[in-house]
């Protein structure tokens, strides 16, 4: 599935324009721990995460992830969005609950790595 088709299926909204847009999403990691993601995170996964703050971002570019999902209506900062444009990682929100987001994309064949 690729990114613009996830972010459509959970009426979510890119704030980082068309990047990544085209990138086939295979892989997501659902989150509420970053420091989980610094252990088990796989590359080209999508980080999908109900946590909105410059660390997000952060453990993403040292993490090697280029995508991330914010979701529950949460909304970055200028500052997160900067960092993601700057660091290359497409970065999209979606006022969905966490738990639907992961149903959604497990339904629509994107394998989760941890949950």
């Amino acid at each position: 599935m690729l990114l613009k088709d996830v972010i459509c299926s959970v009426q979510g909204t890119s704030l980082t324009g068309d990047l990544h847009c085209n990138e086939e999403i295979s892989m997501e990691y659902t989150t509420t721990m970053m420091s989980s993601v610094l252990i088990l995170s796989e590359f080209d996964a999508l980080m999908v995460t109900d946590l909105c703050g410059i660390q997000v971002v952060r453990t993403a570019v040292m993490s090697d992830i280029p995508n991330i999902l914010i979701t529950d209506g949460h909304v970055p900062t200028n500052a997160m969005i900067s960092l993601a444009k700057e660091s290359g990682i497409a970065l999209a929100t979606t006022m969905m609950e966490l738990s639907k987001v992961h149903g959604i994309l497990t339904d629509n064949g994107i394998n989760s790595l941890y949950h």
